[in-house]
């Protein structure tokens, strides 16, 4: 299920934290979380995307950009 989400998502994300970079697809609330490195899935698991943005601006102070 989680590669069917990378191949067709409805939302893309790249977050920045530091050196280390993630690509977060969204397909509904459900979010898949690829490393930069070699796009392996780091986590798959249900969460809302207004929630994630509010937690990862203001607790870690990421930056992410939508591209899709």
């Amino acid at each position: 299920m989680a590669y069917e989400i990378i191949r067709t998502p409805d939302k893309v994300y790249v977050e920045r934290r530091g050196n280390y970079t993630s690509y977060i697809f969204y397909k509904g609330d459900l979010k898949v979380v690829c490393s930069d490195d070699n796009m392996s899935i780091n986590s798959f698991y249900r969460e809302e995307e207004e929630k994630w943005i509010k937690r990862v601006t203001e607790m870690f102070g990421s930056a992410i950009i939508r591209i899709l």
